[in-house]
């Protein structure tokens, strides 16, 4: 029975990361790759028993912030509001996606080398 209402909780704490979900754009599996590392930092950081449970909870919010940058398109972003539409140069838009993409393979990279310590 307690492990019944406990699963419940879970589908009721994603509804809100569910209910927003689209199949049509990438930003969606960020965002729910990001939900689960946040309640998984924060069961480490709540009930951890690592002995570096603060640190892995660190590991993993450098993860969550780079999923926000890659999701969001931040270095892009960043470009646009540095410059009028008007004058952007086909280099410096370059420049800005090779930026996004360096941040991508960083977070898979970051991802890849960190994720089989993320359990308590």
């Amino acid at each position: 029975m307690i492990r019944t209402i406990r699963k419940i909780k879970k589908i009721l704490k994603w509804i809100p990361t569910l209910w927003h979900d689209e199949d049509w754009d990438y930003y969606f599996i960020y965002s729910i790759l990001q939900k689960k590392l946040e309640f998984t930092r924060d069961h480490i950081k709540k009930n951890g028993h690592h002995l570096d449970s603060n640190h892995v909870a660190s590991r993993i919010q450098t993860a969550i912030n780079l999923i926000e940058a890659v999701k969001t398109e931040k270095y892009i972003d960043l470009f646009i509001e540095e410059r009028e539409v008007e004058s952007f140069t086909e280099e410096q838009l370059l420049k800005s996606l090779k930026k996004h993409d360096k941040a991508r393979n960083l977070l898979f990279k970051f991802l890849n080398h960190n994720i089989p310590h993320w359990w308590d």
